[in-house]
């Protein structure tokens, strides 16, 4: 068996078992023209190869897996992915398909029928393609007939699928299904099929709160989907406001909600998914949202499969971030320019300073370097702001060349990042960074996009 990198972090929960039997599946693709398959998996939005099967002698792919948790894989070539198949309680059985879309299961009742809803959703949803496609394509076409035909093979996809429903609740498709329904919302907010006037609120946090109520936080299969990771990115993305305390709140509720529910398994996931997220990406009020939720974690650890090493990793991160945060005064930064001059952030006297840190290497940092250049030029005065600059280029001659053939009217100073987190703590790790302070040089914003200084600047001056 050939195996692939895993761009997965293996060590974020418990995926393996040790007292089950090993997975020993069979595949048979019938006129694959390649001598490899993969098998897929999701982790968050990510599609992740987690293994590879070379052809044996009798054309089949024989894939031998340790016991993992329950969950949906895909079986893919190398172009396109064929079809998915569900790992459940059975651990040795045979799938076969054929280019026709037929196909067979042998040894796994589970499968036959997952496989089974599969070809006839593939059914509806090509039979609705081609309506679509005749309607928008056939100006002469007899459209009551063609919405006929696709009215009936709706029709029976319905029956099918209700069906489908009652005799099979426990199939993870049945289970995947009722999961995923919308809230039921009566008519305190809905009347003739639109929302009251003046019940937005009371209607966004109804819908919030009842997001869950059907979930099935007890079946730990749907946790390795990408449909549950969508239905949460939605949760957090679209129903909830967003600023870095809202975005904590919607986190910390969904967890304390699934381990009420019986699902640790996906408080965890989600804890491990986005603690990882935010610390490899700490960006504008993402810091704020990845430090409280670190001290979140760290009050209840004991509730949750965090290891201490990643929690201690994120402890120790989260200090680091802590005084750097909106609300905290940033530290009288002292450097010199480029003739020896020593100056100092707190001699800067104006009504908003912006703390600017750039190399003069960095490609990201002369990207629309322009947008800040008539900014300055335009509105320094209209805002009282001056920008106090320091180029953390570490070649001398880089930074002399580059400040001489493209002079800025703002200070400009030299450092190195080691330099600034040695005296100042401040872990310049990617640059640009942006920090705009108030009179006293207090934080008040911290951005990596030029653009958002002068709106930034407008909504503060207006408080």
């Amino acid at each position: 068996m050939t195996k692939l990198k895993i761009a997965f972090f293996l060590t974020l929960l418990p995926l393996f078992g040790v007292a089950q039997k090993d997975y020993d599946i069979t595949f048979w693709i019938k006129d694959f023209e390649d001598s490899i398959i993969y098998i897929k998996g999701a982790y968050g939005k990510d599609i992740i190869v987690l293994d590879s099967i070379k052809q044996g002698k009798d054309q089949s792919f024989i894939w031998k897996a340790k016991k993992q948790v329950p969950r949906v894989l895909t079986v893919s070539s190398r172009l396109e992915d064929m079809f998915s198949f569900i790992l459940d309680t059975a651990t040795r059985f045979a799938i076969g398909i054929e280019p026709s879309g037929f196909y067979w299961v042998e040894g796994c009742e589970a499968n036959e029928h997952y496989l089974d809803y599969q070809n006839q959703n593939r059914k509806i949803r090509l039979a609705e393609y081609e309506y679509k496609l005749q309607i928008n394509n056939d100006k002469q076409l007899n459209k009551d007939s063609v919405r006929h035909l696709y009215n009936t093979a709706y029709a029976a996809w319905e029956t099918f699928s209700e069906e489908f429903y009652r005799l099979y609740p426990t199939n993870i498709m049945s289970v995947l299904v009722n999961s995923l329904k919308a809230p039921v919302v009566d008519d305190t907010f809905i009347v003739d099929g639109k929302l009251r006037e003046g019940m937005e609120s009371e209607y966004a946090y109804y819908f919030r709160s009842h997001y869950w109520d059907d979930f099935a936080f007890n079946d730990e299969r749907i946790l390795y989907t990408p449909f549950f990771f969508q239905r949460f990115e939605s949760y957090v993305n679209k129903i909830t406001a967003q600023n870095s305390d809202s975005i904590f709140i919607c986190l910390k509720e969904f967890c304390e909600t699934a381990l009420a529910k019986g699902g640790k398994l996906y408080a965890s996931y989600i804890l491990n998914y986005y603690l990882n997220h935010y610390s490899r990406m700490p960006f504008s009020f993402n810091e704020r949202t990845y430090v409280l939720l670190v001290d979140f974690v760290s009050k209840t650890a004991s509730y949750y499969d965090i290891p201490p090493s990643e929690l201690n990793y994120h402890q120790t991160l989260a200090n680091k971030v802590k005084p750097f945060l909106p609300g905290n005064r940033m530290p009288n930064v002292t450097a010199f320019d480029f003739s020896g001059a020593k100056q100092s952030l707190y001699d800067v006297k104006h009504k908003f300073t912006i703390l600017y840190f750039w190399a003069a290497s960095c490609e990201s940092c002369k990207q629309d370097l322009e947008v800040l250049e008539e900014f300055y030029r335009t509105k320094k005065d209209t805002f009282d702001v001056e920008i106090f600059s320091i180029d953390l280029e570490k070649d001398l001659n880089v930074g002399l060349t580059y400040h001489q053939q493209h002079p800025f009217e703002w200070i400009v100073l030299r450092s190195s990042p080691e330099e600034i987190e040695k005296r100042y703590g401040l872990d310049v790790e990617l640059t640009p960074e942006l920090y705009i302070l108030d009179q006293n040089k207090r934080i008040l914003n911290k951005t990596v996009l030029y653009s958002q200084i002068e709106q930034s600047l407008k909504i503060l001056s207006q408080q």
